[in-house]
């Protein structure tokens, strides 16, 4: 007999949801082919600071989430030891630490300071979001650069306010599904908006035989680029370049993703 399997905690359940954009490990690998040092300011479980220091790169990756942060080191510390009895490795090195990424500090400089995967977004407003750009200032070498993405909200709030766009939260979307021991999850999603605080709250339902076996959500205050452009002057910022899609597609009104690479404008 197959027993039902514990309810999905919130930490799981937004691992199996949130795996990054297709493509985003390789181009960041590619942001930082110059690089030697490079510093990721919400950096999880490891997803993207692993792989890099896997091509060679000393890592420092920063998160809030304590478990994710003792998860990646033990990731790191395992793949240390294995690229010690590998003569051909290439591992670099990566420490992972946990802080609030807005009041981090270290007195070590970075070749590439990186804010991937909507960060920005789940830091509670654009106030919040140019501290983070401050810490990420401070903490660039020479010559170094910023890189962050997160998905385009140009336009959408003219859409909402058109009514082209679900905002109440009353209607749930199926967005994946998988199986388990006990049987098949299902997925669903659904989001309110505050367009006055320009947030929205996205909630993730998994389902099993029609009971719910875990919830997640996420707080995410959007901005355009008109307003990430403001911050990152307002944190001592320029844009070296922007794009659409992690193909190096230009960005428009209608790019599902926006790219910024920074520099200091001292």
């Amino acid at each position: 007999e197959i027993m039902p399997r514990p309810p999905f905690s919130s930490d799981e359940l937004y691992r199996r949801l949130h795996l990054g954009n297709p493509g985003d490990v390789a181009f960041y690998g590619r942001a930082c082919e110059e690089a030697a040092t490079v510093l990721e300011l919400g950096s999880g479980w490891g997803r993207l600071a692993l792989p890099l220091a896997d091509s060679g790169l000393d890592v420092l990756g920063v998160d809030l989430n304590a478990a994710w942060v003792d998860e990646a080191n033990a990731a790191a510390t395992a793949l240390q030891s294995s690229a010690a009895l590998q003569s051909s490795s290439t591992f670099g090195a990566a420490h992972f630490t946990h802080a609030d990424l807005r009041d981090f500090r270290s007195e070590r400089r970075f070749d590439r300071v990186l804010l991937p995967y909507n960060v920005l977004y789940a830091l509670g407003g654009i106030e919040q979001v140019k501290r983070a750009l401050r810490t990420a200032a401070a903490h660039l070498a020479p010559g170094g650069e910023i890189w962050l993405d997160v998905y385009s909200m140009d336009g959408y709030r003219e859409a909402a306010e058109r009514g082209d766009v679900e905002t109440d939260g009353e209607d749930r979307e199926l967005i994946t599904t998988w199986t388990e021991d006990d049987g098949p999850i299902e997925v669903f999603e659904s989001t309110s908006v505050d367009l006055a605080e320009s947030r929205l709250n996205v909630r993730y339902d998994a389902l099993s035989s029609g009971a719910v076996v875990g919830s997640s959500t996420i707080v995410h205050h959007f901005f355009t680029s008109e307003e990430l452009e403001r911050a990152l002057e307002a944190a001592g910022l320029e844009t070296a370049g922007r794009w659409g899609s992690f193909e190096g597609a230009p960005f428009d009104d209608e790019s599902e993703i926006l790219l910024v690479c920074a520099t200091s404008r001292k």
